[in-house]
């Protein structure tokens, strides 16, 4: 996902398309509810959690951010295999 991107879904700019979301599911190891239907802040924010991930990832290059998302998935196809 394009850090441009990633910002105009930050700032409500623009919707991700389901592609975007399953994408972003993979990369943090959640299924789509739980990233779709998560608990606000008291601000009505985005999770703490997930709040900092974004900070941090936006400090990376774009090669960083790559590298991080391949580690991510294959982190989640590893818990995935090991469930069965």
């Amino acid at each position: 996902i394009a850090q441009s991107t990633l910002r105009e879904i930050e700032l409500g700019k623009t919707s991700p398309t389901w592609d975007t979301i399953l994408k972003l599911c993979r990369a943090l190891g959640v299924s789509p509810r739980e990233l779709l239907d998560f608990e606000p802040d008291d601000r009505g924010d985005l999770p703490h959690d997930f709040k900092r991930f974004l900070e941090v990832a936006r400090l990376l290059t774009p090669r960083q951010r790559e590298l991080i998302l391949e580690v991510m998935e294959e982190w989640v196809e590893y818990n995935r295999i090991k469930a069965k």
